[in-house]
């Protein structure tokens, strides 16, 4: 588990072992709830991961509020069997399918409540470091790099160090250009050309004044209504304008 996930999940059990909600504070002693509890953070934390992992692929052009209810979905999906069967196990009792509903109906509402806290606090965290960026306090890459920031290009260093990329695509929008990685997007203020030097020679072409893309996800090229367009292996499809048309077609991808 991630450094993150430990905090939250250390967080989670005190909070619930002190308040004991769904009636756990009274029928269960101090003990019992830290056991309990302990067990549902657990299983949640990994389970949540592997709900993300799982929606990924088609969950990540959907918008923040569809993505909230995805990842949801699938963790009530996925946890629910996990948190009634918990429950069963350590009450040694047999519970109806009334109840299996209403543990549903939990595990529904309070992935609800943690992705979208998780999904404000990921924006604000990101925020700080956006608004830190516009007075020129933008951190300064180390003198020597970690192993997983060999090989990188330079933009790599602006976006989290977690995330081990590749960098797919940049697209411009005023005075910011939003980063794309097979993982999440950032958003930095800087100019488009800028950004595009500092991917310091990975192959890649700028379509539009607004758009550059990485030579290896694009799958196909699309013409709709006269207008030139590169499908990504991701679904995205990116303008292509005829300033740089000649470009592309030099490369192979036209």
């Amino acid at each position: 588990m991630l450094p993150g996930n430990i905090s939250f999940g250390l967080l989670a059990v005190v909070g619930t072992v002190f308040t004991g909600p769904f009636d756990t504070l009274t029928r269960f002693t101090v003990e019992e709830r830290l056991l309990y509890w302990g067990g549902v953070v657990v299983f949640s934390i990994f389970v949540a991961t592997l709900a993300q992992k799982l929606v990924y692929g088609f969950a990540k052009d959907l918008s923040k509020a569809m993505a909230i209810l995805v990842d949801s979905a699938v963790m009530t999906v996925l946890f629910s069997p996990i948190a009634y069967g918990w429950t069963v196990l350590f009450l040694d009792i047999s519970l109806a399918w009334r109840d299996f509903l209403h543990v549903i109906m939990n595990v529904m509402l309070v992935s609800l409540m943690i992705f979208a806290c998780r999904k404000l606090v990921f924006d604000w965290a990101r925020m700080v470091t956006f608004e830190r960026s516009q007075s020129g306090a933008f951190p300064v890459p180390p003198l020597s790099m970690p192993d997983t920031m060999v090989g990188r290009p330079r933009l790599a260093r602006r976006i989290a160090e977690d995330d081990p990329g590749p960098i797919r695509r940049i697209e411009a929008m005023n005075h910011f250009v939003t980063v794309f990685t097979e993982r999440d997007s950032y958003q930095i203020r800087m100019r488009f050309a800028d950004a595009v030097d500092e991917m310091d020679g990975i192959p890649g072409l700028v379509t539009h004044r607004s758009h550059w893309v990485a030579n290896v996800v694009v799958d196909e090229v699309e013409r709709r209504n006269g207008r030139l367009l590169l499908r990504l292996n991701c679904g995205t499809r990116v303008p292509v304008s005829r300033k740089y048309r000649p470009a592309l077609e030099e490369a192979g991808l036209v």
